[in-house]
């Protein structure tokens, strides 16, 4: 990426030190303060000549303009002499001084600001991600840290800045993606600059609590505390102190905050973290991730039943892209609003802004938006339709914004792109050939682990295990409530009862919301979105135990294709094959459960 670093005979550090090395050994003579900020000045300006009287005030501001003169020619005389060829680097006229940019040569501060630029120009996370580890490698120190000259000062300051923010910006894609030791080491840097931010030491105990390090946490913390009461003779904050308390014990269920690490000013309110590993999805997060860089693509729903990991899919796409975004990601659930008039005030929560009694909230919310790069993310829209048209305004008048939603039930938008999900690839029937590896059987050791530490997968319950993924169609949710059962029964048992009552599937823990309860809950949840008409057509459906044809369906159920094809988009119904749809089982169940027993028995019949 860039090709002065290939081969240079002359290598120039000015980041941490003050070095020039000709085929690997230091030039001496180029020590004293005079000539490194003289050089300094040219190189840090190489781009265009410099008059030899702005360069003389520059390093001689308190001297005689006639002084400064002769200091800067006996000064250029210095430079040339200790610095071999010096004619091929410095192009030296009566009027003005200039580095020679021709030249091969390799210089610190170039390829960390041509790292920097490529970073903020880039859509792509893993150039992204390329270009701040050189940026941040090539830092080694401020900006020649033992000169304090008033020229210097404001670009050294600037370089600083910049290395904080490549810091921050890779530490959150590192975290993204999952890499919490290495996010932690750079973190770590952070935390070096200024030893008593709180927020850092927090950010950075939670990434060393995400990695599971709880060493980590406490020896972070007592750091902290000690550092705060021999400089400034004081305890951490409240706060510091119950978010280390929490990281410590790994028992709190409630989501603990990112610490958006942006620059001091406005930002976005913290996006949750969910209390469990993401499990699987790796392709779809690659097209997620495909999608969104794609500029034509401003608004992508996230579609799917309840239950099949919508929110996380869209939460693990949107805390990997934090970098892209130079206004950071705002991320709203919507879950609990009742109505889309709710959805301003919603926004403006996730967004860290306050609403002013207005009687145009949109307005505010619009002008606030619009000089923004940001992705807002909304989770649960399915209840919500009535309020698109915000949707549609935003993407007008905010032409830097994208917005990712999850939704049950497609928005029906000109702008909008579609990106579906099912459940979680399935296991071979037979329990063979890479099961251990399988998404849904990870997912279900995973959720197992967590009432039962010791759980394992083994020969005695590989067959059963795997009948329980089938069962529940790989969706997460189901494979969670079914493994929240193993304190208790066997996996053998776990798979009789699902099969013997849809009504097992649920679960008892406090924070989780209502609708996802149960699996009953979901669908109910599903069910009460859709038409008396839907609910008219899914109930005929039920009565199929296999998959139907559309022929089939139109002579014996009365529904048409277009019927039919409203709940293919609506994911409730599966294509099979080229002619050929299925109710995915657990919610034919449900449906089935919904029908007057007589109706069953006649159809039994």
């Amino acid at each position: 990426m860039f090709k002065e670093t290939i081969s240079c005979k002359l290598k120039i550090h000015l980041l941490g030190e003050f070095l020039f090395l000709l085929d690997g050994k230091p030039i001496a003579g180029l020590n004293p303060d005079r000539p490194q900020s003289l050089l300094t000045f040219l190189l840090l300006h190489r781009h265009a000549p410099q008059s030899r009287q702005h360069l003389a005030f520059r390093l001689w501001p308190d001297s005689p303009e006639g002084q400064a003169r002769t200091n800067l020619r006996n000064l250029l005389h210095t430079v040339r002499h200790s610095l071999p060829d010096a004619n091929s680097f410095i192009i030296a006229d009566g009027a003005t001084l200039q580095w020679h940019t021709d030249v091969i040569y390799e210089l610190d501060v170039a390829i960390f600001e041509a790292a920097i630029q490529e970073a903020e120009r880039s859509n792509q996370v893993d150039t992204i991600r390329d270009c701040l580890e050189t940026a941040v490698s090539f830092y080694q120190g401020d900006l020649l840290p033992g000169n304090y000259d008033d020229w210097l000062i404001p670009i050294r300051e600037k370089f600083r800045q910049q290395y904080l923010q490549a810091l921050r910006k890779l530490v959150m894609l590192l975290e993204g993606q999952g890499e919490y030791r290495l996010a932690a080491h750079y973190c770590q840097e952070i935390l070096q600059l200024d030893p008593l931010d709180e927020a850092v030491a927090v950010y950075l105990m939670r990434l060393h609590a995400l990695n599971g390090e709880r060493a980590a946490v406490r020896r972070t913390f007592q750091t902290l505390a000690s550092t705060l009461q021999c400089e400034l003779g004081i305890a951490p904050a409240s706060a510091t102190q119950e978010a280390y308390r929490q990281l410590l014990s790994l028992e709190t269920k409630q989501p603990l905050a990112i610490m958006v690490m942006e620059s001091p000013g406005w930002q976005p309110r913290p996006l949750p973290i969910p209390p469990t590993p993401f499990i699987g999805r790796e392709a779809e997060l690659a097209e997620t991730a495909e999608l969104l860089a794609n500029p034509a693509c401003r608004l992508l729903t996230i579609l799917g039943p309840g239950g099949m990991g919508k929110s996380r899919l869209a939460l693990q796409t949107a805390v990997g892209h934090q970098p892209i975004f130079a206004d950071g990601i705002a991320y709203a659930s919507l879950a609990a609003l009742d109505s889309s008039q709710r959805i301003i005030p919603a926004l403006a929560e996730a967004l860290n802004f306050t609403l002013t009694i207005s009687p145009d909230p949109a307005a505010q919310l619009l002008n606030f938006l619009r000089q923004k790069e940001i992705l807002l993310v909304l989770d649960n829209f399915e209840h919500l339709l009535d309020g698109v048209c915000l949707l549609a305004e935003i993407l007008t008048q905010v032409p830097g914004a994208k917005i990712l939603i999850t939704s049950r039930q497609r928005l029906d938008l000109q702008e909008e792109w579609v990106y579906a999900i099912q459940g979680l690839p399935l296991p071979n029937e037979r329990g063979d050939e890479g099961i251990g590896e399988n998404s849904s059987v990870l997912l279900f050791l995973q959720s197992a682990r967590r009432c039962r530490h010791s759980f394992t997968l083994a020969e005695a319950n590989r067959a059963a295990i795997v009948r329980i993924c089938h069962l529940v169609g790989g969706m997460p949710l189901g494979l969670e409530l079914a493994a929240s059962w193993v304190h208790s029964l066997s996996c053998t048992e776990i798979a009789r009862e699902i099969e013997r009552d849809l009504d097992f599937l649920t679960v008892t823990t406090r924070n989780v919301a209502g609708r996802h309860r149960s699996i009953r809950a979901v669908f109910d949840y599903s069910w009460q979105l859709l038409s008396l008409e839907e609910q008219q057509i899914l109930k005929r459906l039920s009565l199929f135990d296999t998959s139907f044809s559309r022929e089939v369906v139109d002579e014996v159920a009365g529904v048409s294709l277009v019927q039919l094809l409203s709940l293919v988009d609506k994911l409730l119904i599966h294509r099979i094959d080229k002619n050929r749809y299925q109710l995915p089982q657990l919610f034919r169940r449900f449906v089935a459960s919904l029908l007057p027993e007589d109706h069953l028995e006649d159809n039994s019949q």
